[in-house]
């Protein structure tokens, strides 16, 4: 693996975690909770602190595994279509194994699916800000060679 796609992963499973770790404090704040995690959390994993270790760590791998995804559009055979769906497909099966594995969404598919949508909703707003942002760096580079071309 090149130095860029480790740093990306590295970079990816630390917004992960903080992402993640955020989610659980904001949820455990609004809800008036004292603890972090419901009593399901803590006897699966025996105490509210290794559910917190457990958590941060498959949050921080959901995010590397969103940001190494970034590496389909990379591939130059592949149309930007082909690399869009299969990182978003990607994206929604991570969320999916390790939101039902961290008890995130219950085992129930029209849940499931609602979840499908809103991540793929959100992916797609995401996508869109950065299709925006790279359409305006090649317009930049497409005037600067004209710019060059006219010397």
């Amino acid at each position: 693996m090149t130095k860029n796609r480790i740093k990306r992963i590295l970079i990816g499973f630390v917004i992960g975690m903080a992402i993640g770790d955020l989610i659980t404090f904001l949820n455990a704040y609004f809800s008036g909770s004292s603890v972090l995690f419901g009593s399901d959390m803590i006897s699966k994993y025996g105490s509210e602190t290794n559910a917190f270790l457990v958590h941060t760590l498959l949050s921080g791998i959901h995010g590397a595994i969103c940001f190494a995804g970034t590496c389909f559009y990379e591939i130059e055979d592949w149309g930007l279509f082909k690399a869009t769906v299969l990182h978003c497909l990607l994206i929604n099966a991570s969320f999916l194994i390790i939101g039902l594995y961290l008890n995130w969404i219950p085992a129930n598919t029209v849940v499931i699916l609602i979840s499908c949508l809103v991540i793929t909703g959100i992916f797609f707003i995401i996508w869109l800000i950065m299709a925006s942002r790279y359409r305006k760096e090649v317009k930049k580079l497409n005037d600067l060679l004209r710019e060059k071309k006219d010397e």
